[in-house]
């Protein structure tokens, strides 16, 4: 596992159906704030960016990958309060 993944870069959806079809757009990008500073705590040096889908990008392929699963199963915690991870 890598240290630093400053080569790596996420591009989040701002898309709030994303969170549900009950968030508002407010709540979406709380979320959405919430769900990148969970990353960058998880992934030091990542970037984390808005965009139109979610994507990570970066050179290795199976980094790209852990990060992608990570969110996937880490985004539910970004809709409490806290977002600890």
């Amino acid at each position: 596992m890598s240290s630093n993944y400053s080569e790596y870069f996420v591009m989040q959806s701002t898309d709030f159906a994303y969170w549900g079809s009950d968030a508002t757009d407010k709540q979406a990008e709380e979320f959405n704030n919430r769900l990148a500073e969970m990353l960058e705590r998880e992934f030091p040096g990542v970037t984390v960016e808005p965009g139109l889908e979610n994507r990570v990008y970066g050179p290795d392929d199976n980094v790209c990958e852990e990060i992608g699963n990570w969110i996937c199963n880490h985004y539910p915690e970004a809709c409490t309060q806290g977002g600890k991870s």
